[in-house]
């Protein structure tokens, strides 16, 4: 973030089964599907391949 760029909160207000939910999705996230896998692959041999 620049220092010209304003912060900004979101408040999210959830019933009793999507707030579950939520904290069920960050304490057990999903396994990685194939297409992200491929994804990180090659983000990591572009990332080598460059140098950065």
């Amino acid at each position: 973030m620049t220092p010209n760029q304003e912060s900004k909160t979101v408040i999210l207000k959830l019933n009793q089964q999507d707030s579950e939910v939520f904290v069920e999705a960050l304490l057990n996230p999903a396994l990685p599907n194939k297409a992200l896998l491929v994804a990180a692959f090659l983000y990591k041999k572009t990332i080598s391949n460059n140098n950065f």
